[in-house]
């Protein structure tokens, strides 16, 4: 990449303050359990679903694995606390957390891709989608 990774957005399980998600930038997103301490990857499964043709993408980097691991914004459902949704440049994803701990995807829509935008404020992270 012809700049550093960083992180983008950040969400924290409402009943296990030690679980956290992290979206990165051209990166995937990586899960804490230990409030930090130590970090898992869970993109393996997103790096699968860039292999469908729809879901390739590169603007910057070698690889057209690079638009399923943008990262622009994550969040943990209120409703269901193990159900979390990332929007990554392909559209919303999302695993049932209780059932796969981050490591299997799937789209969050069948119909066609969302555009996704994020919206913050000191307390939470917003997302909104619009049909293209």
């Amino acid at each position: 990449m012809p700049f550093a990774c960083r992180v983008m957005r950040m969400a924290q399980h409402p009943s296990k303050p030690g679980t956290i998600f992290a979206a990165l930038e051209v990166n995937g997103v990586m899960r804490t359990t230990d409030g930090g301490e130590t970090w898992k990857d869970c993109s393996s499964d997103l790096l699968r679903l860039a292999q469908q043709p729809h879901l390739k993408s590169k603007i910057v980097s070698d690889t057209y694995n690079e638009g399923m691991l943008d990262g622009h914004a994550i969040a943990i459902s209120p409703a269901d606390p193990d159900k979390v949704i990332v929007a990554v440049r392909m559209g919303l994803f999302g695993p049932k957390m209780a059932e796969t701990a981050g490591r299997i995807w799937r789209s969050a829509d069948s119909r066609p891709p969302l555009m996704a935008a994020t919206s913050r404020s000191h307390r939470r992270t917003e997302i909104r989608c619009t049909r293209r």
